[in-house]
């Protein structure tokens, strides 16, 4: 066979490895593509489901409502109503098919709450909930059909479902302190709105309500802070820096010095000296005529509105 060459034919072994490989390229293509494609399609669902999110938070403005409802975690653990005591609430009277008189006018006639022509202070707690403290507050203002604010921080909403709840139906006033209580000057305009509207999600999860009342952390609400919060923000004008203190004593001393109609005090919920303080106060100041009354209650009773983004020290 000189001058011819016979091409060979690859053997049947080699075929079969040729084939194999063949298959273990396809494979592996098939594979990369379809995990590329199904990482891309949970991407895709990611992304919008965040921005359905986000987008829900962004068009959820607080409404104006009536009274709704901040840094270190305190281990408290709330009383639960027992199924029993739930069951004894829901049990009412039947109803009688006695026919109902007309109340005359004087009759109908209802004390106004607050009274305009009477003095009036607002008291305000920051940084709760916290049970402990709260439910004393609210013990102490109980006799005296009073109310007050509390400037809650977000992230302890979980923590506190029931005291909020109480806080609420009692008729006080559930503010805003933000989620974090973070400084607001030195966050993006961005931070500073998910830092309170956060805090009116949870909390309309919790009792379903919102805030409409505002207070930055630390007073801080320089900057461009109050063109970016679209509530008005309240601050004070008498500190009882009962933080610093933690004195009863002291406590009282700061608030009786200051006890003038149309002022906004400043407390802080998370010390029982505070609630002890406050205990000895409110008998003080009813006698001497003064009604306690919300953030909101203050203003309304003295006609003056509020408006977003401007800051609040008293109505005087």
């Amino acid at each position: 066979m000189s001058g011819s060459y016979k091409r060979r034919r690859p053997s049947r072994m080699n075929r079969a490895k040729a084939r194999a490989e063949r298959l273990r390229k396809i494979f592996k293509i098939s594979i990369t593509v379809i995990t590329f494609f199904v990482v891309l399609f949970c991407i895709v669902q990611f992304f919008k489901y965040e921005k359905d999110n986000i987008s829900k938070l962004f068009t959820r403005r607080a409404s104006a409502q009536t009274d709704v409802m901040p840094d270190q975690k305190l281990p408290e653990d709330e009383n639960v109503s027992t199924d029993s005591e739930a069951s004894e609430s829901e049990t009412s009277e039947p109803e009688t098919t006695e026919p109902v008189t007309e109340a005359t006018p004087s009759e109908a006639e209802v004390p106004v709450y607050p009274d305009p022509d009477k003095p009036m202070i607002a008291f305000t707690f920051d940084d709760g909930p916290y049970a402990k403290v709260d439910n004393r507050l609210l013990d102490a203002l109980e006799p005296y059909g009073g109310h007050v604010t509390f400037f809650i921080v977000g992230s302890r909403i979980a923590d506190y479902p029931t005291t909020l709840k109480r806080i609420y139906e009692s008729g006080s006033e559930i503010a805003n302190h933000t989620y974090e209580h973070k400084n607001l000057e030195k966050l993006t305009p961005e931070e500073i709105f998910m830092q309170v509207e956060l805090t009116n999600e949870y909390l309309d999860q919790a009792i379903g309500a919102r805030t409409k009342l505002v207070r930055v952390p630390y007073g801080a609400y320089g900057g461009e802070v109050c063109q970016r919060v679209a509530y008005p923000v309240i601050q004070w004008n008498v500190d009882t820096e009962d933080w610093k203190s933690r004195d009863k004593n002291a406590i009282v001393e700061a608030v009786m010095a200051h006890a003038k109609d149309g002022n906004i005090i400043l407390m802080h919920d998370l010390y029982e000296s505070t609630a002890e303080a406050f205990e000895e106060v409110i008998p003080k100041l009813a006698e001497q005529g003064f009604q306690f009354v919300t953030v909101s209650e203050l203003y309304e009773a003295k006609g003056i509105p509020m408006e977003p983004g401007q800051v609040y020290f008293s109505t005087h």
